[in-house]
């Protein structure tokens, strides 16, 4: 497994942690609660947005690990027969 798939499952894993410590679930991820709790609009989301497009030049990471959890959760379509 590449060392940055690696990295981002690590990431993951420790958002999903730092969520459960703080009062949330462990099945989802710091950014996505805090994203939900405010609808994207909070200093704290605005701070994470900001060092995230920093760092790897990702706009919205919050909304987007919002979007990822929302796909997880999803039921798996089975197909049409």
């Amino acid at each position: 497994m590449p060392a940055n798939i690696r990295a981002l499952q690590m990431m993951m894993r420790l958002s999903r942690l730092l969520n459960g410590l703080t009062g949330g679930s462990f099945d989802e991820m710091f950014c996505s609660r805090i994203w939900r709790a405010s609808y994207g609009d909070s200093r704290l989301v605005r701070t994470i947005d900001a060092i995230m497009f920093r760092i790897y030049g990702e706009r919205d990471h919050c909304r987007n690990c919002t979007l990822y959890e929302f796909l997880r959760k999803a039921p798996a379509d089975e197909g049409e027969e």
